[in-house]
């Protein structure tokens, strides 16, 4: 009987895995959920929800629409439109189904966030950073999904308007980022949004390096980028000249766009002629003007990984277990100094329910001060490993609440406060703690308030 009970066991267990099999091979061949579409008076909005709950997608595709309508006025008043045929513009919540996407057209040399087929009036955007369904819940549609989708809704436009933006995408991607900062940093005010200060970041590196920046070198960089950091930089130069262009006047985006009346036969030959409608034919004056905007070039913050986006008077903050979003400050704390790294802060919890300010990055290792409901933690973080914790204590932190907290940096120890209130002590020894600094949560959303740096009158 035993072994007529093993060997019936067996079976069932092989038919149980075979069933199991079969399911889990219908579920990968059965069809993707039909998109949302959501139709605008300028643009048409297809949601590709993969497994988003349908009323999460619904609100979400409410929300991208929204972010390609908020494209048109500025763009219909620097072309003069007054109507276009919507082009589409595909947001996919599955990354796998993106990345199919972009390798079905080729896409870059590195794999980014959206792509734009201008002659073909479509746009594919990848919801990202990937977030946990509570936490799409509490931020809604991803800051980095809704700048793509505005950068794109303005690149198809130009496109329709200028058929030497389709000719060279460079031009209509120019015109993209002037739409955006328009809507997200009018005033082009630094340490207001990680992301603007970020866009400017290889300006400012070239200034530290005293290596002047030279425009007319970016401008004929056609190499395809062959990483992300390449890719970057060459966001951040369209980006800032879009700016520089904008100081000659309103006419500037369809100078840019209009159809050059010089002979041209090569895409130099275009992009040149455009610029050159903007900004005059004398380079050595050009280059003077982008050299003096970069002098005022004071970035605050450099985000490393989305997304921190602005919300009314704080920023907002969220990241996920694969992925930790963190910015951080550009200058190093002064050597010799005691410092306090202070902010209001109010934690929504959807995983880990923690953030934390992290110091003296060495390339190394760093300290994390971890502020989460009830209480507060240090831990020491080094390349290869993980947290160990160092010290651990109670707080007054309570989620859904703001709370302001502080942490004092001395020669010998750190000062953790709450509500003004010390919360507990580690001695730092030997460790200078003057090193990089930086904001970073994980599966938690987390909202920011006046988080910034401050002296004592001690120096060495």
């Amino acid at each position: 009987m035993g072994r007529m009970g093993t060997s019936s066991c067996s079976k069932m267990a092989i038919a149980a895995a075979a069933a199991a099999s079969l399911l889990a091979a219908a579920r990968a061949q059965a069809p993707a959920p039909a998109p949302l579409v959501r139709s605008g008076a300028h643009f048409v909005v297809h949601l590709h929800p993969g497994a988003l709950p349908p009323p999460l997608a619904a609100r979400l595709a409410d929300e991208a629409l929204a972010a390609a309508e908020s494209a048109w006025a500025k763009t219909a008043e620097w072309l003069s439109l007054r109507e276009q045929k919507p082009p589409v513009i595909h947001v996919h919540a599955e990354v796998a189904a993106y990345r199919a996407v972009e390798k079905q057209y080729g896409g870059g040399g590195v794999p980014i966030e959206s792509l734009g087929r201008l002659e073909a009036q479509e746009a594919h955007v990848l919801m990202w950073p990937t977030l946990s369904a509570k936490a799409l819940e509490i931020v809604g549609l991803p800051s980095p999904t809704s700048q793509a989708i505005v950068q794109r809704a303005a690149q198809l436009s130009a496109a329709q308007y200028a058929p030497a933006a389709v000719k060279d995408p460079w031009l209509a991607e120019v015109f993209g980022y002037g739409v955006l900062e328009t809507i997200v940093n009018p005033d082009h005010k630094f340490g207001l949004e990680p992301a603007y200060d970020t866009r400017r970041s290889f300006y400012f590196q070239l200034l530290e390096e005293r290596q002047p920046p030279l425009l007319k070198t970016m401008v004929l960089d056609y190499a395809v980028p062959k990483t992300r950091r390449e890719h970057d930089d060459e966001e951040e130069r369209k980006c800032t000249m879009a700016q520089m262009m904008a100081t000659t006047g309103a006419g500037w985006a369809k100078k840019l766009l209009a159809k050059t009346t010089r002979k041209v036969t090569a895409r130099v030959d275009t992009r040149f002629a455009a610029i050159e409608s903007v900004l005059g034919t004398d380079w050595v004056k050009t280059e003077s003007l982008f050299s003096k905007m970069g002098q005022n070039v004071r970035p605050v913050w450099k985000e490393n990984l989305p997304m921190t986006t602005v919300r009314g008077n704080r920023l907002m903050m969220v990241g996920n277990d694969d992925h930790t979003a963190s910015f951080h400050a550009v200058q190093l704390p002064k050597k010799g100094a005691d410092y306090t790294l202070r902010g209001t802060f109010e934690l929504q919890p959807c995983g880990d329910d923690s953030f934390r300010l992290q110091l003296d990055w060495d390339e190394k290792s760093m300290i994390g001060v971890f502020f989460l409901p009830g209480k507060f933690q240090v831990k020491r973080w080094a390349v290869g490993g993980d947290w160990e914790m160092l010290k651990e204590g109670n707080a007054p932190i309570v989620a859904k609440k703001p709370f302001e907290a502080a942490v004092e940096v001395g020669k010998t120890q750190i000062r953790v406060l709450v509500g003004g209130v010390e919360a507990g002590t580690w001695a730092c020894g030997e460790r200078g703690m003057h090193g990089r600094w930086l904001m970073a949560v994980n599966d938690c959303v987390v909202f920011i308030e006046n988080l910034h740096i401050e002296y004592s009158t001690a120096k060495k």
